[in-house]
Order: structure tokens, then C-alpha cells, then sequence
């Protein structure tokens, strides 16, 4: 009876070794699990910031292209004698908008000196009989 329960008694030791093992392994995958969802994690925040980056970029050079489109229209317009009422009145109120929204710009109280205003006033007269 005594060398029965030595026998079930180191089987049971074995087992429970073998069982701690096993937690243990998956111990570590789970730690593994947990530092690579968390590299995962930091790589999309990367990603998400670099997507504001991109889309800010984005919406800046659509502007910049929307107000080099409308100024390569007024230049053309100016250099074929045309107004834009002829071929598209949009197409002068585009260009009349940058143009203003350039002029407030450019007047802002931070950012002038006394030639800047001047030069800023008479270029907006120059556009104004330009573009009226």
C-alpha cells in the first residue's frame, strides 16, 4: 500500500510539472501576444497621425490648386482681352475670391508695415478695375 501511493504520488508530481510547464508557456505567449498588439497599437496610432498629416496636405494643395486655377484664369482672360463674364462667370468670382481672401491676408494687423499696406491697397484697386 505504501509503494502504491509513492507511485500515484510521483505520477501526480510529474503531471503537476508538466501542468506548470504548460501554464507557463502560455504564460509567455500571452506576454508575447500582449507586446505585439501593443507594438500593433502604436503602429496605428502612427498611422492615424500620419493620415491627418496627409489629409491636411491634401486639403492645402487643393486650395493652392483651386487658387492657381483661378488666377491662370484670370490670366488668361486678361491676355485674350476676354472677361469672365463671357466665357464663365463662376470662373471671375473664383478668382475675384482669391484674390480677396489673398488681400485680407496680406492686411493682417501682425504681419504689415506701412508698404505693405500701401502696396497691398493698390494692388486690390489694380484687381478691382481688372476683375469689374
Amino acid at each position: 500500500r505504501g509503494r502504491l501511493a509513492r507511485q500515484i504520488f510521483s505520477k501526480l508530481c510529474i503531471e503537476k510539472i508538466e501542468k506548470e510547464r504548460e501554464i507557463n508557456r502560455v504564460r509567455e505567449e500571452f506576454s508575447k501576444f500582449k507586446m505585439e498588439k501593443a507594438e500593433q497599437d502604436d503602429e496605428f496610432a502612427r498611422m492615424r497621425e500620419e493620415n491627418a498629416k496627409l489629409k491636411k496636405q491634401l486639403a492645402e494643395l487643393l486650395r493652392t490648386s483651386q487658387e492657381l486655377g483661378a488666377l491662370m484664369r484670370l490670366r488668361r482672360d486678361q491676355q485674350g482681352g476676354r472677361t469672365h463674364a463671357e466665357d464663365d462667370p463662376a470662373a471671375g468670382d473664383d478668382a475675384r475670391q482669391v484674390l480677396e481672401d489673398r488681400q485680407l491676408a496680406s492686411t493682417e494687423p501682425d504681419k504689415l508695415n506701412s508698404s505693405d499696406s500701401s502696396s497691398a491697397f493698390i494692388e486690390n484697386e489694380h484687381w478691382k478695375k481688372v476683375c469689374h
